[in-house]
């Protein structure tokens, strides 16, 4: 089937395609939107519309007020791209799982050769953040991830951590309800333990040891999820 598109269609590929030709980078300003009306002769209205969407998907910035900027790369929209995919049934929580494994098992390698000392002492303030809190799982999980992001950040792909945090609250959301919560203290310590061999092998520059030592996180990530489906209803949560 052919897409039609709109005139507010065509508007938003204007928009792109100016801040292409002219180089407009994170925070330049973009035509408002009367110069745009004028410029191509449609109403306000249309060029409103192409605004929205062009907002939506994170292109640009729209503020009452202000003339508009070109956006920065955020992991809201694929937030709401993975979760869509859940939601409808599109993607399980399994394929969330390989995505992910699949970056960091990248990034760990990378964060091993690129790492700096600012990366290193931002692990450890998680790893540190995660023994403080073996018996709070809401706020463990929050400096698991934590952890994950600074690794993803310190390969220098920025891509990584909008991706991780893309990721990770379509599989929070899937974890909250009946799986993380029964984690206990000393299985939380496992991982945490898990976590200090991924930080040693990067703090070493080792990518090999980075990446096994991750495997073995994510393995023994994956069979803790597995172990506490015990009914339909568990499972049902997860997909």
């Amino acid at each position: 089937m052919v897409r039609r598109e709109t005139l507010a269609d065509q508007v938003a590929d204007h928009v792109r395609e100016l801040i292409d030709a002219e180089g407009l980078q994170p925070g330049d300003q973009i035509p408002t939107e009367n110069e745009i009306t004028e410029k191509l002769g449609v109403s306000r209205g249309i060029v409103r519309e192409a605004f929205r969407a062009l907002s939506a998907s994170g292109l640009i910035n729209v503020s009452s007020g202000r003339r508009s900027t070109v956006g920065q790369l955020q992991s809201g929209v694929l937030e709401k791209f993975f979760s869509h995919a859940l939601i409808t049934s599109q993607a399980d929580i399994h394929n969330m799982m390989s995505l992910r494994q699949a970056i960091e098992f990248s990034a760990v390698r990378m964060a091993a050769a690129n790492r700096s000392y600012a990366h290193l002492d931002r692990m450890k303030t998680a790893l540190d953040g995660m023994a403080a809190s073996l018996d709070v799982r809401p706020v463990f999980v929050i400096h698991d991830f934590d952890f994950h992001a600074v690794v993803c950040e310190a390969s220098g792909n920025v891509l990584f951590k909008l991706l991780l945090e893309g990721l990770n609250e379509s599989i929070l959301d899937t974890m909250r309800a009946g799986i993380q919560n029964r984690l206990t203290a000393e299985e939380n310590r496992t991982v945490m333990m898990l976590h200090e061999d991924i930080f040693k092998a990067i703090e070493n520059r080792d990518e090999t040891r980075a990446e096994t030592a991750l495997r073995c996180h994510f393995d023994s990530a994956i069979t803790a999820i597995l172990e506490n489906i015990t009914t339909d209803e568990d499972l049902a949560k997860i997909k």
